[in-house]
């Protein structure tokens, strides 16, 4: 949507509203499902514009969403549609749960903040849980069951800031060690504040 097009010298600036800017910073490719207004968000720092088809003909309409990963090259990974949840709330964080055929369920954030210019409202989706490493080396980290490891160990580099899936959210058991040692550090619970000592 156009709201207003200014000539200067032979050039010419347009400015564009949209009613909804979507971030996605999840590490996934997601879609979203506005009313019956369906599109893809690549994983990207750029905000996806979306404005749905009928957007001026129900001013006073509540607005909800739902949610799924999506893969392109294996639909057995794409995940069922979240429950709905409302972009009429701003300042306001809410969780879709995205759930894979395997039973693995993703916990995604939706946060809606609304613009400075008080008509976009910004919606941001991020991942449940983030890692942060704010020591001077390199770490690995990995989710265990049972003392089992549930994916592969994922590095996180001083500084860095990682999304990380749970397969386990309630009863989240993890352990980390040095990238290059062997010696992992005892498990502890993800949700709880635990001190360890690496070799």
């Amino acid at each position: 949507m156009i709201l207003r097009v200014d000539t200067l010298h032979e050039s010419y600036s347009l400015f564009l509203y949209s009613p909804f800017w979507i971030i996605n910073r999840t590490e996934f490719q997601l879609e979203l499902q506005i009313e019956n207004n369906r599109t893809f968000i690549e994983m990207t720092e750029t905000p996806l514009l979306f404005c749905l088809e009928n957007f001026e003909s129900e001013p006073n309409k509540k607005t909800q969403g739902q949610l799924r990963l999506y893969d392109i090259d294996n639909e057995n990974n794409t995940t069922i549609w979240s429950e709905k949840f409302s972009l009429d709330i701003t300042k306001s964080t809410s969780m879709a749960s995205c759930k894979v055929p395997n039973d693995r369920v993703y916990m995604i954030c939706v946060d809606v903040l609304i613009s400075s210019f008080g008509l976009t409202k910004i919606i941001t989706f991020s991942p449940s849980i983030a890692i942060i490493n704010k020591s001077t080396v390199e770490l690995e980290v990995v989710e265990t069951i049972s003392d089992k490891e549930q994916d592969k160990w994922k590095s996180v580099n001083p500084k860095e800031i990682i999304p990380f899936w749970s397969h386990n959210i309630k009863d989240g058991i993890m352990c980390d060690h040095y990238k290059h040692s062997r010696a992992a550090s005892s498990s502890f619970m993800m949700n709880e504040k635990y001190r360890t000592l690496l070799r």
